[in-house]
């Protein structure tokens, strides 16, 4: 502790003091001025989940789409899926897994045995 001696610094009386304040010598009388959610660290805490809860617009505009376009993106992977496979010609059915984005290799084993 004498290493960090020269980054305390001396309290007066009436001086303002923050939780962590390390007292050497004498009595230490506190009295609390902010409490609750005056305190700087509840403001903090305010602060970053209002933050957290927001989105920017760009983030907003791309989930719009993205919920629009997903219906699509999974109706068009199916009908390709069903596509190659009704037409029976084994060869072309991981062609149309590869168009639904699914595991060519895992699938096509399965589908084979």
């Amino acid at each position: 502790m004498q290493q960090l001696y020269w980054l305390l610094k001396t309290k007066e009386i009436n001086a303002f003091v923050i939780g962590g304040t390390f007292n050497w010598h004498d009595v230490l009388h506190i009295q609390a001025t902010k409490v609750g959610p005056n305190t700087v660290l509840s403001q903090i805490i305010n602060l970053v989940a209002t933050t957290q809860m927001s989105k920017a617009l760009i983030q907003k505009f791309a989930d719009y789409i993205y919920q629009r376009l997903q219906v699509l993106f999974v109706a068009c992977t199916k009908m390709a899926a069903m596509a190659s496979y009704l037409r029976i010609d084994w060869a072309s059915f991981p062609l149309g897994l590869s168009v639904c984005g699914w595991s060519v290799s895992s699938l096509s084993t399965v589908v084979i045995e």
